[in-house]
């Protein structure tokens, strides 16, 4: 059995060595300084990457890493429709047609038509 061990070895040791493939790794930013960035200074990601001098990718996989909960992603604007009421829209677009409003309220059609069938139950 030790024979069969002594064997493995010296055939392990003759094989080549394996290196590791892709993009050497970056620098890695310490727990603290994402709570001190991400968590009590409230920066986005990205913010965070900027100041630490390393790439958004590295700082989320740091926090993932780090077992640190990323915030819920903020939606990046809201409909220009939002602020009429849906009745309101409902009411000209059956008055005016779906062109005109569009045209009126500067949307397309597809834009407003979309909008009223995403909210087609409501109110």
């Amino acid at each position: 059995m030790k024979k069969d061990v002594e064997r493995a070895l010296r055939r392990l040791a003759r094989l080549p060595v394996q290196e590791r493939r892709g993009r050497p790794a970056g620098p890695r930013p310490t727990k603290a300084d994402l709570l001190r960035l991400y968590v009590t200074a409230g920066l986005s990601i990205r913010a965070t990457a900027r100041a630490l001098n390393i790439s958004k990718d590295a700082v989320a996989r740091a926090l993932a890493a780090y077992h640190i909960k990323r915030r819920p992603q903020k939606r990046a604007h809201t409909s220009r429709l939002a602020v009429y009421a849906l009745g309101d829209l409902r009411r000209r677009v059956k008055g005016d047609g779906l062109r005109a409003t569009a045209r009126a309220l500067g949307v397309s059609a597809p834009t407003l038509l979309v909008y009223l069938r995403r909210y087609e139950g409501e109110k």
